[in-house]
């Protein structure tokens, strides 16, 4: 499907963002006809990422001005990613949370069904962290069919908006499919709260990465790169899908948190061990792990493993000079 993108309209809910950004630029670079759709128009990610497309102002769970959007540029592809993405700001205001999580879901989707219910595509940004309920043994998957048991806002705000693609998947018909994916790290991440910028920030910085944890718990990564792939297969692919949801991730890179600041450290070129302070121990000895099994069957394979992602990464923010493509 090489010309599939090719000159087909693609609304991004969330284009300013980390994963939105680098869909967009993705997105052009295969001749797609992108437009944002976001409260923020411009952005950092966006500018260093060379994303220069159409854009709407507004907020994601406003269904007259996405139903108006969506009638005027009558996109074939809707990727949804726009909302609360941070799991300590979901917990601290759980409304908002809800608001753009869920019924930011719900709106997008409901848009679709009654201005492009027949043709439109829509692929929705679900998480890993609707899986969180308990430990796992090392060896257990999580697969799509397993119980969504997290019971933190963010999760649970996820789980309802994963819920509502399923509903509208089976109820209406509407060619929609949710992408559970694991921690996403690469280019153009303005969050300096994720494990593995904050550690390549600190390394540039001359120190050490600091882990407030005890480094134990184990989860899976991808270069957002393999991500954007996964966003755009699955678009391609909707109707063969079995079910709505789809797990995006590699057993080949997962790790534990001490391990990922130390292949850091190694793509840095610095010795030893990373600094753990053992102060938050909430998720001690804890271990995900994603069956994806259904995206390879799809023929999804993640181009970047996790050590030479990781380095690849590393060498971007070096030559965008750390933070100062932030400011720039």
């Amino acid at each position: 499907m090489a010309d599939f993108w090719r000159g087909r309209r693609v609304l991004v809910t969330g284009h300013a963002g980390f994963v939105g950004s680098n869909l967009g630029a993705e997105l052009l670079d295969r001749g797609a006809l992108p437009m944002g759709y976001d409260p923020v128009l411009y952005s950092p990610s966006l500018k260093v990422l060379g994303v220069d497309c159409a854009r709407v102002a507004g907020d994601v769970a406003d269904l007259r001005l996405l139903m108006g959007t969506m009638h005027d540029f009558q996109p074939e592809v809707i990727f949804h990613l726009a909302g609360q993405g941070h799991i300590k700001d979901s917990q601290e205001a759980p409304f908002a949370a809800f608001h753009l999580n869920a019924m930011g879901t719900v709106a997008v989707l409901e848009a679709v069904r009654r201005e492009a219910p027949h043709y439109a595509v829509v692929v929705c940004a679900s998480s890993n962290h609707v899986y969180l309920g308990g430990l796992r043994g090392s060896d257990a998957r999580y697969n799509e069919h397993d119980d969504l048991d997290a019971v933190d806002a963010y999760g649970s705000s996820k789980i309802a908006a994963d819920l509502a693609v399923r509903c509208y998947r089976e109820s209406y018909g509407l060619r929609a499919a949710a992408l559970r994916h694991v921690n996403s790290y690469g280019p153009a991440d303005p969050h300096e709260s994720h494990l593995v910028t904050g550690a390549i920030l600190a390394c540039l910085d001359g120190k050490r990465p600091t882990l407030r944890s005890d480094g134990s718990a184990l989860k899976g990564y991808l270069h957002v790169c393999d991500v954007v792939e996964a966003y755009l297969l699955v678009a391609e692919r909707v109707d063969t899908l079995p079910c709505h949801a789809v797990n995006v991730a590699d057993r080949e890179a997962e790790a534990s948190a001490e391990a990922v600041a130390r292949l850091v450290m190694r793509a840095a070129g610095m010795a030893g061990d990373p600094e753990v302070l053992g102060e938050d121990l909430s998720q001690s000895g804890y271990e995900e792990r994603l069956d994806a099994t259904i995206l390879r069957g799809l023929g999804w394979t993640p181009y970047h493993g996790l050590a030479g992602g990781i380095a690849a990464t590393y060498r971007w923010y070096r030559q965008h000079g750390g933070r100062a493509w932030l400011a720039s």
